[in-house]
């Protein structure tokens, strides 16, 4: 199972979170994060991916998603934000298969994890 993390932080613009949408396969489990984590489940259909609620606005701590995604016992999991998170430098990512695409040009989050990272700007 694949597992798409989803920054709803308030420093990501709104167009730009609802543009993730199309990276979202049925099947996907769509969890979001800001300093809390909102899980929309396991997406069924396409309808779904297009209408489920994005929810946050707040801060950036990647720590609880990650804690979330452990417990979903992926096979893969992709990360989308700005990468302007509090507490990335503490993050053990290993064993999810993990992968961030960092929407915008902050270079940081790719130095200060040591993570692969792919950017859309």
């Amino acid at each position: 199972m694949r597992v798409v993390l989803i920054d709803t932080s308030g420093s990501l613009p709104q167009d730009m979170v609802e543009r993730i949408r199309s990276r979202i396969q049925v099947g996907d489990h769509v969890l979001m994060f800001d300093t809390q984590v909102y899980d929309a489940g396991v997406m069924r259909s396409k309808d779904q991916i297009d209408s489920f609620p994005l929810m946050g606005g707040g801060g950036t701590s990647l720590i609880p998603a990650l804690e979330k995604v452990r417990s979903l016992n992926p096979s893969e999991t992709i990360c989308f934000t700005d990468g302007y998170i509090f507490d990335a430098h503490q993050c053990d990512f290993s064993g999810i298969g993990f992968h961030a695409f960092i929407l915008g040009v902050n270079k940081s989050f790719a130095l200060e994890t040591e993570q692969k990272v792919s950017y859309i700007i």
